[in-house]
C-alpha cells in the first residue's frame, strides 16, 4: 500500500497474506516513505527536449499493476529538469520512459555514485539522484537460422534489468532488426510467433537467460548476430 500526497508525506506498508473463504484481519504497519531531490541531465552534444521523460520509483517485490499514479510520487521544478521523488523504505526499482523515444538512460548516479540498473537498495539513506540521458542508439541485426534455414520467429533481446525486454519479428530471411537500442549487454531468446506464453512456466525464462547468447552494444554502432535454433 501506498500513501497518496505530495513527496514527503508518502508513508508506505507491505504485508502477505492468503485469504480463500472467509473475512480476514490484516494489520499493516505504515513506514514513512524518502524524499529525494533528483535533476535530469543532459551531456553537451546531446540533444534537448523541452519534455520530461515519465519517472517512477517501485517497489521491486510488487507488481507494477497494483501501483499508485506515477504522480503521487513526483513533483517537478519549474525549469522541468529538476524534481522531488518519494520513495519506499524497502527494495525499489528506478523506471524511466524519455518521452517519444527520444533519449535512453546512459547513468543513475545515486548520492553521486554509480546507480546500476536503477535498483534501489532496502533503506537507502541517499538524498540525490541524477539521471543522464543521451541520444546515441545502437542497432542490432539479428538473424535466426535452423540448420540452413532462415526461421520465421520471434525474437526478445533482454537487457538489465531484466524487465528491460524488447521484442522483434524475423521476415522471411531469418532477419529481425532493433533499430533503437541502448547501449549495454543484452541477451537474446527465441519464441516462435504467438508462442510466448512457453515463458510462463515459473523457473523457464530464468533457464533460458543462463544459456541465451549475449551481445554488448557500443552507442552509435551496428551489430549483428546470428542465432542458432540449437542455440
Amino acid at each position: 500500500a501506498g500513501g497518496r500526497g505530495i513527496p514527503g508525506t508518502l508513508v508506505w506498508g507491505r504485508v502477505v497474506f492468503s485469504n480463500v473463504d472467509r473475512n480476514a484481519e490484516v494489520r499493516l504497519p505504515l513506514q514513512p516513505g524518502t524524499v529525494v531531490e533528483g535533476r535530469i541531465v543532459i551531456p553537451e552534444g546531446v540533444h534537448s527536449s523541452k519534455v520530461s521523460p515519465g519517472i517512477a520509483i517501485r517497489p521491486q517485490a510488487i507488481g507494477l499493476a497494483t501501483q499508485p499514479p506515477v504522480e503521487s510520487f513526483l513533483q517537478w521544478n519549474e525549469d522541468q529538469r529538476g524534481f522531488r521523488i518519494a520513495i519506499s523504505p524497502f527494495a525499489s526499482q528506478l523506471e524511466v520512459t524519455p518521452f517519444a523515444g527520444e533519449h535512453y538512460v546512459r547513468e543513475y548516479r545515486w548520492n553521486g555514485a554509480p546507480l546500476p540498473g536503477g535498483a534501489i537498495p532496502a533503506g537507502s539513506s541517499a538524498r540525490s539522484l541524477e539521471i543522464v540521458l543521451d541520444d546515441k542508439f545502437s542497432t542490432l541485426n539479428v538473424t535466426v537460422t535452423d540448420g540452413s534455414r532462415p526461421v520465421l520467429i520471434d525474437v526478445f533481446a533482454i537487457g538489465s534489468p531484466t524487465s528491460t525486454q524488447i521484442s522483434a519479428g524475423t521476415g522471411a530471411d531469418g532477419r529481425a532488426t532493433f533499430p533503437r537500442l541502448a547501449p549495454g549487454t543484452y541477451r537474446l531468446i527465441a519464441i516462435p510467433k504467438g508462442q510466448q506464453a512457453l515463458l510462463d512456466p515459473a523457473g523457464v525464462f530464468d533457464r533460458l537467460l543462463t544459456t541465451a547468447p549475449r551481445v554488448t552494444l557500443t552507442p552509435g554502432g551496428t551489430q549483428s548476430i546470428e542465432v542458432r535454433m540449437s542455440d
